[in-house]
């Protein structure tokens, strides 16, 4: 399982998103009046308020695997991800809750409707025969378009039409967008199995393995876990500390906080993955201090003047050592002990200057979807938690495969690397041969921030003055 801070937010947020979208749309279903056709035909929608919220998800309640999925109606990979999902259903049967999401996304413009419609068919009976019509027929999501398929599902037209029209299910989409930006996902498919997030279209064995360890079948450190394979492009890393060889073939950023314990015991498993690849793996640490963690920010700050004095590495390792003193004066007390010029540390701590550093990164982080500590990009590739030592040489293991082959016959593609003309961003070239992404998205910086999104996920809102707000 995932070890992370904050995945105890992701994890109640998961029960939150739930019971707000199922109450919203009770509300919205609800507000047919008693007399009214819908009423008449589907009392169960209008009655039993446990019948009447499980309209979006399939499998019983008391399942121990929930997956949530963020979807979208126009976009291509959702459609493509159907599949497996359909599948892995019927291969955990009764194990497995099945909750859709609606996150349709700016850039596809009939998707929103597209949405209402399914919400609409759903206050009727027909939510899940709706969302395969949506699916099947991407390519035809008109208001006249979605009238027709009421039709061909033996709806009452009026009644859908009056909820299409009169927006009786807007409130209810927007209230899953909002929720996906609090969870960072950004694009679609998104998934959370149990809380563990897997971006883009997946196959039946990477839910598998995530399910099989969440039900006990498969050994938690078991080598078979499924990494994910979602890369992250342009990663700025210009400034940041950095250790190992310039030229190494392995880059691996990592979101920190110094006041998190997943962070603290990440550590050894990291210098544990450098010493056996040796010159082969540079480190590049990111600030993101989570505001659950009041004394964070200041020692971040203090991680910065001691780098100052050239001591950055050697105050990263005094502070996770001593994650339960790091208040100011234990700060100067670690300063002391490292043999740092005092006065200068203090003024430079004092001066707040680092502070404005600290809060670039975490914008940056949250830019990219970091929502806890630790997380990882190795070669641009996510990686959440404080991982084995088995999942990170899984993944050095394949970009090393990746970049060999590059050398040979695709120099153009094959994991992260440094490139010339944007110097300091961590990027990745597509292959020609490779199938453009797995997922629809925008970045996260073209989105606005709700601050109800981030109360709801246990973050907190963004830093004063932070200018990573999204949709």
């Amino acid at each position: 399982m995932t070890r992370s801070c904050a995945t105890w937010a992701v994890r109640a947020l998961t029960l939150a998103t739930l019971s707000s979208a199922f109450a919203t749309f009770a509300l919205a279903a609800g507000a047919q009046a008693p007399g009214s056709a819908q009423a008449r035909q589907q009392p169960a929608q209008t009655g039993d308020p446990s019948r009447r919220t499980a309209v979006t998800h399939k499998g019983p309640a008391t399942a121990p695997i929930t997956i949530i999925e963020f979807s979208d109606f126009e976009c291509p990979f959702c459609a493509q991800a159907q599949p497996a999902l359909d599948e892995i259903l019927a291969a955990y049967p009764d194990q497995i809750r099945l909750v859709f999401k609606h996150n349709p996304l700016p850039f596809h413009p009939h998707a929103p409707l597209a949405h209402e419609a399914a919400l609409a068919a759903g206050a009727q009976g027909k939510f899940w025969e709706m969302h395969d019509l949506l699916f099947t027929n991407q390519q035809r999501l008109t208001r006249d378009d979605l009238l027709r398929y009421a039709q061909q599902l033996d709806l009452d037209l009026t009644t859908f039409a009056e909820a299409l029209d009169g927006g009786v299910f807007t409130s209810a989409v927007e209230l899953d967008r909002i929720e996906a930006q609090g969870l960072g996902a950004t694009g679609t498919p998104t998934f959370f199995v149990n809380g563990q997030k897997l971006v883009g279209v997946q196959s039946l064995a990477a839910f598998r393995a995530i399910i099989d360890q969440q039900l006990g079948l498969a050994p938690a450190n078991s080598t078979a876990t499924a990494v994910p394979a979602e890369r992250v492009d342009d990663i700025p890393i210009a400034g940041a500390p950095v250790k190992g060889a310039p030229g190494a073939a392995i880059t691996i950023v990592e979101y920190s906080d110094f006041e998190c314990p997943f962070c603290a015991g990440a550590l050894p498993v990291v210098e544990e993955l450098r010493r056996q690849y040796p010159g082969q793996i540079k480190l590049v640490f990111k600030h993101f201090p989570l505001g659950m963690h009041p004394y964070a920010p200041l020692a971040h700050e203090a991680a910065l003047a001691a780098g100052e004095q050239g001591k950055f590495w050697e105050m990263h390792d005094a502070l996770f050592a001593n994650q339960q003193a790091l208040a100011r004066d234990s700060l100067v007390a670690r300063a002391a002990e490292l043999g740092l010029d005092l006065g200068r540390f203090e003024r430079d701590l004092d001066s707040g200057r680092f502070k404005v550093l600290v809060q670039k990164d975490v914008a940056e982080g949250r830019s990219l979807g970091v929502t806890g500590t630790p997380t990882f990009f190795i070669n641009s590739r996510r990686l959440v938690g404080a991982q084995p030592l088995e999942v990170f040489k899984q993944v050095v293991e394949e970009e090393l495969g990746a970049r060999s082959s590059d050398l040979t016959t695709r120099p153009s593609y094959g994991g992260g690397k440094v490139d010339s003309e944007t110097p300091g961003s961590l990027t990745r070239s597509a292959s020609p041969s490779e199938a453009t992404d797995t997922t629809c998205g925008v970045p996260l910086t073209k989105m606005v921030m709700s601050s109800i999104s981030w109360s709801n996920a246990g973050e907190t809102p963004p830093l004063q003055g932070d200018s990573s707000a999204s949709r």
